[in-house]
Order: structure tokens, then C-alpha cells, then sequence
């Protein structure tokens, strides 16, 4: 009686971890240079969950190799995979900036406003929409092949609660909806800040690619040094 009464518990520890790991310093900064205003609100949070769904995906994937194997993660995969990712951080940034300078901030703001007093939302292309989640996925794919939230629970969970696997699965929902959260609140920003000034909208965009790729470096620095 007192292993099925633990086993919620352990599964509502697990959705809260996976809520606290999306709000991971460079989770957030990856998501935040795939972030559009004219993807909207619901486009956001799409956004977001595509980046959780690559990331859950890949670490239940590695867990149910692991769970069913018994093998382990190399120390050196995980840092290739970690340096991996830093180099992911560093691109997503110099590409975002160079979108941004690119961007015509007069031609923006005339579409923008059009469409915010047509439809009441900004509105983003059919095939913008399916890059940018495709983009998201791969982005949280990445992420989850670091391996080392994946290899941290598998240890935790050594199981006689419930499954490695099962946990894996519920952190990777709690994920998923950490992201779409995180994306909504940044998206929610974005817009309040556009609609006061384009300048500082795009201001913003270029802080957040800067910190993006400033952050793939220190980290990157911080695991060469060991």
C-alpha cells in the first residue's frame, strides 16, 4: 500500500522536473531566438512544445535503449554532446542577429500593423509556421542528447517505484509543457514591447541572440576547462 500511494508521488516529482528543467539558463535562450512576433501567442507556445516534444523524444529514447541494454552514457559522448549543444547556443545567436539587422523595421511594423487590426493577432506563413516547429524540435533534440538530465534521472530512478522509462516519459511532459509556458510568457513580452516600439523590439531580439550565443561560449569554456 505504501509503493502505490508513492508511485503518484513519484510521478508528480517527475512533471515538476521536467517543468523546472525547461527553465534551464540555456533552454530558454535557444527557444527565445525562435520566437516571433508574428507567430503570435498560440504560435509561441507551439513553438515552445515543439522544442519539449524534441527534447522528451530523445530522452525516452535514450532511456528506453539504456532501461532495456543496461548500458551507460560515456563521460565523452556526454561532453561531445554538451559542446554540441554550446555550438548550437553560438549558432541560433549569430543567426538570429544577422536576421535581425536584416530585417526592415518600417516594412515590419506596416505588416505587423495591418494584421494586428485585421485579425487581431499577427499572422506567420503556413511554411514559416512548419520551419519554426521543425526548428524547435531539432533545437530540444539537441538539448536532450547532452544526455546528462537523461543519465541524472535513469540514476534517481533505479526503480523499484516505477520504470526509468515511465519517469522519463512524464519529466518529458512536465517539459513540454515548462516550454510552451515559458514561450507563451516570453511571447506575451515580445508583443507588449513591439506594440510600443519597434526599436525596442528589435533591441530586444538582438540582447536575447547576443546572450544566446555569449552563453553557448562560457559554457563551452567552462567544459573544455573541465
Amino acid at each position: 500500500m505504501a509503493v502505490s500511494g508513492e508511485i503518484p508521488l513519484a510521478l508528480g516529482l517527475g512533471f515538476l522536473l521536467g517543468l523546472r528543467h525547461a527553465a534551464d539558463a540555456d533552454h530558454v535562450a535557444a527557444v527565445a531566438t525562435l520566437l516571433r512576433r508574428e507567430q503570435g501567442v498560440r504560435g509561441a507556445s507551439l513553438v515552445g512544445a515543439s522544442w519539449g516534444l524534441g527534447h522528451a523524444g530523445v530522452l525516452a529514447a535514450v532511456g528506453a535503449l539504456l532501461s532495456l541494454t543496461g548500458l551507460t552514457i560515456p563521460e565523452r559522448f556526454a561532453k561531445y554532446a554538451e559542446l554540441g549543444v554550446c555550438a548550437m547556443l553560438v549558432v541560433l545567436g549569430v543567426v538570429g542577429l544577422v536576421r535581425v539587422r536584416r530585417d526592415d523595421p518600417a516594412k515590419d511594423h506596416d505588416h505587423h500593423h495591418d494584421h494586428d487590426h485585421e485579425h487581431g493577432e499577427p499572422h506567420e506563413s503556413a511554411g514559416s509556421t512548419v520551419k519554426s516547429r521543425l526548428s524547435a524540435v531539432a533545437v530540444g533534440a539537441v538539448h536532450g542528447l547532452a544526455g546528462s538530465a537523461g543519465v541524472a534521472i535513469i540514476g534517481a530512478t533505479n526503480a523499484r517505484l516505477l520504470g526509468p522509462f515511465a519517469f522519463l516519459l512524464i519529466f518529458g511532459v512536465g517539459t513540454i509543457a515548462g516550454m510552451a509556458l515559458t514561450t507563451t510568457a516570453l511571447s506575451v513580452g515580445l508583443r507588449r514591447v513591439a506594440d510600443r516600439s519597434r526599436r525596442a523590439y528589435r533591441t530586444l531580439l538582438t540582447v536575447a541572440c547576443a546572450l544566446s550565443a555569449g552563453l553557448g561560449v562560457l559554457i563551452a569554456a567552462r567544459i573544455l576547462r573541465g
